[in-house]
């Protein structure tokens, strides 16, 4: 008799230690904290394969005093990411390396979440030169200013809501403007409707001053009357790099957004800003990380056309394969369409605002094309916590940009949050890695 109850005080003690270690099926994305030994308070569980501490515990290890190099709460010797602050421990596919500090754990992830996420629009700056000489028509019927005109009512109609843009135009026609003034801003870079981009430059202006801000509605784009001014494209790139015409103050993720200029000519720089300070500025702008894309509109004569080559190698950027010429070429509206098109499909942003934010943004994994990729600013991803924005780095954002139809991708994934090991303060339940809340401290029952 004495037998059989001992037997059933066995079995009685052997269902609670199940109870205790028991896994939460979570429709299969979770694995069991209890039960995965992330918790460093419960090393001496033997039943808890997951767990780093494990280890240490064995060679009798004392998780209770040591370094602490993340200040998590876990000392050094007992802690699964001793770099990189996890006081939950949690390590979902069990080999020793805690989910905070692995590219991805390779079975399901506490928590998995297939982030949405969406792509960053670009910059897309344009500056148009009004000289006199774009008032030929080349033997047709219309203008190069019209067929200009009629490029960019292609690119609001086609591309207008897959950009931000803004608009410049030179040289200006005060005749007694200095160099640093012969640029006029028609459009601040921002995010508009396809009529007001087209409004920008559909009105034809007759102020003969050159002031910058806000012109929506108010001017247009014409040709310079009476020839007051040679082509000073330097003045106009100058004016683009100085005061920053490629941003938007105003936009909180202007830092994360891929930027492009596209200079619209039909003469080689000249005047009192000529080529030197255009071939300076697209240099600058390149090292901004911002290209400068060279259109020669009708351009015929070589000693033009060897600067707009200057400044296009200045500015990093190459419309031919091997390398000649640098320069984009368009006589009509289509051909500058395409030009803008292409620019666009080039300024292919490497940054994604996500749908929601991570409930820890230490447990956010990334793979480009299949390959997961780590945490760190040279060639894995980054993760801004102001804008809720993953950034892909160097060469995995040129895999991003060469990725082809029917490639995989982007994948962005969220696990689960933090919680607090056994011991550590807490005001819920749901604050605790295992067991309850109590007294204000995580319990296991």
């Amino acid at each position: 008799m004495r037998f059989l109850k001992f037997q059933k005080m066995l079995k009685l003690a052997a269902l609670i230690a199940a109870l205790s270690l028991g896994c939460s099926d979570s429709t299969n994305k979770s694995t069991d904290r209890s039960n995965n030994g992330n918790n460093a308070n419960n090393a001496n569980n033997a039943n808890n394969g997951n767990n780093a501490n494990n280890g240490n515990n064995a060679n009798n290890v004392d998780c209770s005093m040591g370094p602490d190099t993340d200040t998590d709460g876990v000392v050094d010797a007992c802690d699964n990411c001793p770099d990189d602050i996890n006081g939950d421990q949690t390590d979902s596919d069990g080999d020793g390396v805690g989910d905070a500090c692995q590219t991805r754990p390779a079975n399901n992830v506490c928590g998995q979440i297939k982030q949405e996420f969406e792509e960053l629009k670009p910059n897309i700056f344009v500056v148009i030169d009004r000289s006199t000489s774009m008032r030929a028509t080349d033997g047709g019927n219309t203008d190069r200013m019209t067929r200009a005109k009629a490029g960019l009512d292609q690119m609001a109609d086609n591309i207008g809501n897959e950009i931000r843009f803004g608009l410049s135009t030179f040289p200006c026609a005060n005749e007694n403007a200095a160099c640093d003034t012969l640029n006029k801003t028609l459009l601040p870079m921002g995010e508009y409707t396809i009529q007001e981009i087209k409004d920008s430059y559909g009105v034809n202006y007759t102020n003969a001053t050159c002031p910058h801000g806000n012109a929506l509605g108010l001017s247009g784009l014409d040709i310079e009357e009476g020839g007051r001014h040679c082509t000073e494209t330097g003045a106009a790139m100058m004016d683009i790099l100085n005061n920053q015409l490629y941003s938007d103050p105003n936009d909180p993720q202007d830092a994360n957004r891929p930027k492009a200029v596209v200079l619209v000519t039909d003469g080689g720089a000249c005047g009192c800003s000529a080529q030197g300070p255009a071939v300076d500025a697209a240099g600058q702008l390149a090292a901004l990380g911002v290209p400068t894309y060279v259109v020669g509109f009708n351009i015929s004569q070589q000693a033009s056309l060897d600067k707009l080559d200057e400044i296009a190698a200045a500015a990093g950027t190459d419309a031919g394969a091997m390398g000649t010429p640098r320069y984009f070429e368009a006589t009509n509206a289509q051909e500058l369409f395409n030009v803008i098109r292409d620019v666009k499909q080039q300024t292919v942003s490497c940054s994604f605002e996500l749908a929601m934010e991570p409930e820890d943004a230490r447990k956010i994994w990334v793979s480009v094309d299949g390959e997961w990729i780590d945490e760190e600013p040279q060639n894995g991803f980054s993760y801004d916590e102001t804008t809720n924005t993953v950034t892909i780095n160097g060469s995995a954002c040129d895999a991003l940009q060469d990725i082809q139809p029917g490639d995989e991708g982007l994948n962005i994934e969220l696990g689960c949050g933090q919680c607090n090991p056994t011991g550590a303060s807490c005001d819920t339940n749901a604050d605790c890695c295992v067991g309850v809340c109590g007294n204000g401290r995580c319990v296991v029952l």
